[in-house]
């Protein structure tokens, strides 16, 4: 194989799994984008316009790359590899982002937990939990409308202020504490209840706030289950960002090299 037929190769493969990789990123950020984590978050916008924008920007640099290769030009395999390498500097720093945020959301809770950090989403929300929920619902403030058949024998309901006109989640309160907070925090919240099953943040809470508290003792403390959750995303997301950085700087050492080669192969005719 030549040379030139090998960075041919490298140039158009590269490129082909930069289009194959922005398409893959475009679908995660859409399926973010769409789900209930994003309607809590209130971030549905910003990760479906995150996912279009860096779609269309690897779609323009594989173009950019083809087509200069294929036609020769200089200037295409210049932008290209311009394009190329800031692609592959930005991913590197997008995992170092990655990795100092997760390792950043490990330790607030370990610290709000610990009664060290009273800030913060993991803060608000055990402040919710702690000041809102518990010790309103279920109670004389809020009495539950629990059907005991329903509700499983392993849970102490004995405490419980249980009345057939209670309520069944806490929007049904007569004074919803949780009025107060966003409506992100809320939708939060119920989407962690759903989603991870769970309830409390430092403690586990015997009942589930935002659905039909008859659901029984939700088995795992929202703090774990949330760690979990992003911990699951992030390992996904470090593959990503590797393997688009690799190729990005695959593609861009084509391109310098082609260009070099022709450079080289026109100076010595």
């Amino acid at each position: 194989m030549s040379c030139s037929s090998l960075l041919k190769f490298f140039i158009y493969s590269s490129a082909g799994l930069m289009i194959f990789l922005g398409l893959i990123m475009e679908i995660f950020f859409l399926v973010l984008g769409c789900g209930r984590f994003a309607e809590a978050t209130e971030s549905k916008g910003l990760l479906i316009a995150t996912g279009t924008v860096f779609f269309v920007f690897m779609l323009i640099a594989a173009l950019l790359g083809i087509c200069g290769f294929k036609n020769g030009s200089a200037w295409m395999l210049i932008i290209y590899s311009i394009i190329a390498l800031l692609v592959f500097v930005t991913f590197w720093i997008a995992f170092a982002y990655l990795k100092k945020g997760k390792t950043n959301i490990h330790e607030d809770f370990f610290e709000v937990c610990n009664g060290q950090k009273d800030t913060g989403l993991m803060a608000d929300l055990n402040r919710v939990y702690r000041d809102d929920l518990s010790s309103i619902f279920c109670t004389i403030r809020c009495p539950c409308n629990l059907d005991k058949t329903r509700v499983p024998a392993t849970i102490d309901y004995t405490y419980a202020e249980v009345s057939i006109d209670g309520a069944k989640t806490i929007s049904e309160c007569e004074d919803d504490p949780t009025a107060k907070h966003s409506r992100t925090i809320r939708s939060f919240i119920g989407w962690m209840e759903e989603k991870l099953e769970c309830s409390g943040v430092c403690t586990l809470d015997v009942w589930y706030y935002f659905s039909d508290v008859n659901r029984g003792k939700p088995p795992y403390r929202c703090g774990d289950k949330l760690l979990d959750y992003v911990d699951s995303w992030y390992w996904l997301a470090y593959g990503l960002v590797i393997v688009c950085a690799v190729l990005s700087f695959l593609g861009a050492a084509a391109a310098i090299s082609f260009l070099l080669y022709t450079c080289c192969k026109t100076s010595i005719k």
